[in-house]
């Protein structure tokens, strides 16, 4: 057979490509943009440390090497920290401030 030669001839691009397909779809990326740009209009314009919440946050003290603590430690945690550092004491003279 004879060869087609795809040269400088146009291609109708209505007939490729109808105008519903040109369209901007109503696919995931479009939702997922459109989220972002919501998100960015509500979001503070700089970012927040939180490097200062966090150092005021560390208000447990071990009495014995005053190793700062985050409040939301837990009891087993710290009694973890007397183990490990304080064989030799106990959790209650590590932690005095515990019941």
């Amino acid at each position: 057979g004879q060869r087609r030669v795809h040269g400088d001839h146009k291609v109708n691009a209505k007939k490729y490509f109808p105008l519903t397909q040109l369209k901007m779809g109503k696919g995931n990326a479009q939702k997922t943009a459109q989220k972002r740009e919501r998100n960015a209009k509500d979001a503070p314009a700089e970012a927040k440390s939180q490097l200062k919440s966090n150092a005021a946050a560390m208000n447990i003290l071990c009495a014995i090497c005053k190793q700062p603590f985050m409040k939301t430690q837990s009891a087993a945690q710290l009694g973890q920290h007397q183990e490990s550092k304080h064989p030799k004491n106990t959790v209650k003279e590590c932690f005095p401030h515990l019941e």
